[in-house]
């Protein structure tokens, strides 16, 4: 058999494909099935993802259904969990996951957004089936991003409800990057039905030059970075408000006549620009 998509309640829909052979095992009365099955996949892909083979045994009960000794082969690593799984009369979730030593460079949006690393952790899984709360603490190293290096730190996810607003779920990310003096520490979440977010960013000794890489018509820059980044509103538009401090500033110039800064075989010379301060304010 082949699956080209789940769908656990009408109207959700989980974009997962493979080869899957299911074995099951049926007990009890018409009114109360129990059910036993050894599921394998194969050649997996979810969300535009390829994750390979998945194994699992899942039984199902008057009240519950439950996934056990799950293990999914993911790029570089794997999934893993002693059980996860649902309250039928409460739609209630519940379950752990561990997540060992995944590749994100492996992935399609990792090798898109030109980034690398080595990911592992834990993923808790709670809540209803309309408003789960789940949330992942993560550690990576050696992460890399456009060539150059972010360190490694800890990573802290969280999915849910907010208190304050239960019709809207939020995601929540918290992030501590450090590698050679450098270190970035991010606060961030953004909310899925109003479409807002709220982050900030604070950036100690931080190499410039792949966040001026982001920005075609500026020519190569490098040096060290260290102040605030704050945003907040639609995430279309957001209002960004940034406070930096750059020191040891250098441009690349070509050491060619013509005025192509860095057009083929001219020789790039790096040119000081001393220390500057940066106030930015978009709306």
């Amino acid at each position: 058999a082949r699956a080209e998509s789940l769908d656990f309640k009408e109207g959700t829909a989980f974009p997962v494909s493979g080869a899957v052979d299911v074995s099951a095992k049926l007990a009890g009365s018409l009114d109360a099935p129990n059910v036993d099955a050894e599921v394998r996949a194969s050649d997996l892909t979810a969300y535009q993802e390829a994750f390979g083979a998945l194994s699992a045994t899942i039984k199902v009960d008057a009240r519950t259904v439950r996934v056990v000794n799950l293990r999914a082969s993911m790029p570089g690593g794997e999934m893993v969990a002693e059980e996860i799984g649902i309250d039928i009369d409460d739609e209630m979730l519940f379950g752990d996951v561990r997540v060992n030593r995944i590749d994100i460079g492996a992935f399609a949006h990792g090798q898109k957004y030109d980034l690398s690393g080595l990911l592992a952790g834990d993923v808790r899984v709670r809540g209803s089936l309309d408003a789960p709360d789940i949330g992942a603490d993560f550690h990576v190293d050696n992460l890399i991003w456009r060539g150059h290096s972010l360190g490694g730190g800890p990573i802290v996810l969280s999915f849910g409800g907010e208190p304050q607003q239960s019709s809207d779920n939020v995601v929540g990310l918290a992030a501590r990057l450090a590698s050679e003096g450098q270190e970035l520490l991010l606060q961030a979440s953004a909310a899925l039905h109003s479409e807002t977010l709220r982050a900030r960013l604070e950036l100690v000794d931080v190499d410039v030059a792949p966040w001026a890489e982001m920005l075609p018509k500026l020519v190569p820059m490098r040096g060290r970075a260290s102040g605030t980044v704050l945003a907040s509103g639609a995430w279309t538009a957001p209002d960004v408000e940034a406070n930096l401090q750059v020191v040891d500033l250098e441009s690349a110039m070509a050491s060619a006549t013509d005025d192509a800064a860095t057009s083929a075989g001219s020789e790039i010379v790096w040119h000081p620009l001393g220390a500057s301060e940066i106030d930015v304010h978009l709306v």
